[in-house]
């Protein structure tokens, strides 16, 4: 364990050394969610409303979800194993006493906090200029909930991401596939757009694939729409979906480290 944590440590230092590259990279995440602040407040003003949303409701989903969004995986994820393959790194790794996966988290894991630590200064900004117009949590409980599903989100992200980097090797370039995934499951899990305001039949398909639980489904705990029944449920779904994707995971790296051996590098 002590190894994983000194892993984490650097990636931390890391990160430390590009502050103003990290800090120019949230602000620009940010500026969007108060433009469309303010394009929502005056469509709401204007009258209307989108589903069972209230503009403090909408307005605080896409402040969350930008949040969760910036410490979720990126594409950085899925190609950081295709260099390690393509550069020949993952072999010097495999022979050290580290395991690639915890190895490859503990890493991602010191860059996410400090970008944890840049968000939440800027959404503290977006707090104080918004808070007459947002939402929070009823209780400490709720809070301590949605903490719990928040970690449990990005736990999951991981594990889809780490399967879907396991393409690298059977490719050497998979910036395509990486920037397709983003996309794809950036939509799927709500950041662009809530998924209960989608067609029935796209939340036919959210409902069956494991991307709402990594954003859409801890953003609606703290902005209090969920029932006790569905959040329970929505932990468990959580859950399950982790453990899958681990064991999915472990098997297709097993497959594709042999691929990668019987072709040497």
């Amino acid at each position: 364990m002590r190894k994983y944590i000194t892993y984490f440590y650097l990636s931390v230092l890391d990160q430390l050394e590009y502050r103003t590259n990290l800090v120019t990279k949230i602000v620009f995440r940010v500026i969007p969610v108060i433009g469309f602040f303010y394009l929502w407040r005056a469509v709401y003003l204007g009258g209307a409303r989108y589903g069972s949303y209230d503009l403090a409701q909408l307005a605080t989903y896409f402040l969350v979800s930008t949040v969760i969004d910036l410490i979720t995986p990126t594409y950085m994820t899925i190609d950081n194993l295709s260099e390690n393959v393509r550069t020949g790194f993952l072999s010097s790794t495999l022979l050290k006493p580290v395991v690639y996966m915890p190895f490859q988290l503990a890493n991602f894991l010191g860059e996410r906090l400090v970008r944890l630590i840049a968000a939440m200064g800027m959404t503290v900004v977006a707090v104080f200029l918004f808070r007459s117009s947002l939402t929070f949590p009823a209780s400490l409980g709720l809070w301590l909930i949605f903490l719990v599903s928040a970690v449990l989100a990005v736990a999951l992200a991981y594990c889809v991401f780490f399967i879907i980097s396991i393409v690298s090797f059977w490719t050497t370039r998979v910036t395509g596939v990486a920037f397709a995934a983003v996309m794809v499951t950036g939509f799927l899990s709500g950041t662009v757009v809530p998924l209960d305001l989608l067609p029935n039949y796209l939340q036919w398909l959210t409902d069956i694939l494991p991307f709402k639980y990594i954003l859409f489904f801890p953003t609606k705990i703290f902005i209090n729409m969920l029932q006790t029944s569905d959040i329970v449920k929505g932990l468990v779904i959580q859950v399950i979906w982790i453990l899958l994707t681990l064991v999915l995971s472990k098997s297709l790296w097993q497959v594709g480290l042999k691929k990668y051996e019987s072709v040497g590098s």
